[in-house]
């Protein structure tokens, strides 16, 4: 799960589009606008929502989902379905020390 205090421009990997996390259950959901496992988004931003387990929704930049039709805001996406993206070091960012050769030692 991320965080509200994810910084927006962050990468995230959606991991779950099958469960519901409303913190009240009267509160029928919709269509989640396309938002597929496995695939990568971009955080926009957070907004406080009371009827999201947590209290917060993200928003994403790939989805412009439709408006609330009782707030009148755009709907968000609960936290807990995204993870962020972990991307593999390069060997090159890792800084190493350059072999000492066998004739510098000689001549020192």
């Amino acid at each position: 799960m991320i965080s509200p205090n994810t910084p927006a421009g962050t990468k995230v990997v959606c991991i779950n589009t099958r469960d519901r996390f409303l913190a009240r259950p009267r509160i029928t959901t919709g269509t989640l606008d396309g938002l597929t496992e496995g695939c990568v988004y971009t955080v926009r931003c957070f907004h406080p929502d009371e009827d999201v387990i947590g209290g917060f929704v993200v928003y994403i930049d790939e989805i412009l989902r439709g408006r609330d039709g009782v707030r009148r805001h755009e709907c968000g996406y609960a936290p807990q379905r995204f993870r962020v993206l972990q991307t593999t070091q390069h060997r090159a960012d890792t800084p190493e020390r350059a072999p000492v050769r066998v004739r510098e030692l000689e001549d020192a």
